[in-house]
């Protein structure tokens, strides 16, 4: 009777590799995120400043949203601020966001038109 061949063990899992994070975050890989940023914002606005015998306020602003390496957001700005109501509404959207991880910190712009 022969033998069966050697059978290699398996390569052992290692649960401390890192997962192939990318150095930061762009426009394309944070783009759901940014997305429903833009809808909550943009019915923030319509909340807090409503259409009135058709006459609608078109508003333009640019949010500069810092996200930390886990994907919460540690700091956002607009420029310019929006109307009061409007914008401790937006600034709750913002950060509320969960973006994906990255390895460093990043620095991401969503202008808007609402």
């Amino acid at each position: 009777a022969r033998s069966p061949a050697p059978v290699d063990p398996p390569a052992p899992i290692s649960p401390s590799l890192p997962e192939a994070l990318p150095e930061t975050l762009t426009a394309v890989l944070a783009a759901a995120t940014l997305q429903g940023i833009a809808q909550g914002v943009t019915a923030c606005h319509r909340n807090a400043v409503p259409s009135t015998d058709g006459v609608t306020i078109r508003v333009q602003t640019r949010i500069s949203i810092r996200v930390a390496p886990d994907g919460h957001v540690t700091f956002a700005r607009f420029d310019p601020p929006l109307s009061p109501r409007a914008q401790t509404c937006a600034s709750g959207v913002v950060q509320g966001a969960t973006f994906p991880r990255a390895r460093v910190e990043s620095v991401l712009e969503l202008p808007l038109r609402l």
